[in-house]
């Protein structure tokens, strides 16, 4: 988290104080957390590279798969695409509520991880804001992922009203 965090900073000098103080608390409850041993994620999973029909649901768009095994990453992200194909914009406890349910069966089977949704979420936004640096065809996301960032510092309980 804290590579990360440095990295978004020196994109985004004008990064909020209240901003990079709940990325470093976020840090700090990882750390509580400990080591996690955890598989490669896909990088970048979300509605747009799933292939579904009537009886099976394909994975498709692999570039940066192994880019990541911090837990719950393509869940987050999966949770992440549908709220924006489906919600009003700024309905942030609708986010939460989407990327909850794609992290559900994960978080029943590793109960320890439940407390660390709201950190694992910030990872995961600042991860992907980092992934658009440099890529003009991903700055749009850029911008809403750093939207999305802002808003769960001034107020995380918008999202996840029961973690907190």
């Amino acid at each position: 988290m804290r590579q990360q965090t440095q990295r978004l900073s020196a994109q985004q000098p004008h990064m909020s104080a209240a901003g990079l103080s709940a990325l470093a608390t976020a840090g700090e409850t990882l750390d509580t957390l400990g080591d996690v041993a955890w598989f490669w994620q896909h990088g970048d999973f979300c509605v747009n590279n799933l292939l579904v029909d009537t009886t099976s649901v394909g994975i498709v768009d692999f570039d940066e798969f192994g880019e990541t095994s911090v837990p719950l990453q393509d869940q987050i992200g999966l949770g992440v695409s549908v709220y924006e194909l489906s919600s009003n914009e700024d309905d942030w406890r609708a986010m939460g509520r989407h990327v909850s349910a794609c992290a559900q069966t994960t978080l029943d089977r590793h109960p320890r991880l439940a407390p660390h949704l709201p950190a694992l979420f910030q990872y995961y936004l600042v991860w992907r804001i980092n992934r658009t640096i440099g890529r003009p065809t991903r700055q749009a996301a850029g911008v809403r992922l750093l939207a999305t960032l802002g808003a769960f510092a001034e107020s995380p309980n918008r999202f996840f009203p029961n973690h907190g």
